[in-house]
């Protein structure tokens, strides 16, 4: 599951959007089809923008090269 959000300035104006995919996959006992993981790393780390992801507790999982260029942060590092 994915939502979206609109990401507003002070004047109303959109300067970008927030993006929150969920996997039910695991929770539900399903698995995505075979090679699906490397199909969706190489959309994450290919996108033109910053994005993050966590687990549940937290602990970053997944940073791509958008939020390596914005924060200045090696994903290995994270």
């Amino acid at each position: 599951m994915v939502s979206v959000t609109a990401l507003r300035d002070d004047s109303d104006a959109i300067i970008g959007y927030l993006l929150i995919g969920t996997d039910n996959t695991r929770a539900s006992g399903r698995r995505g089809s075979a090679g699906g993981g490397a199909l969706q790393a190489a959309i994450f780390n290919s996108a033109n923008f910053s994005s993050i992801a966590t687990d549940e507790k937290g602990v970053i999982q997944l940073f791509n090269v958008g939020a390596e260029r914005m924060l200045g942060y090696a994903a290995a590092k994270c």
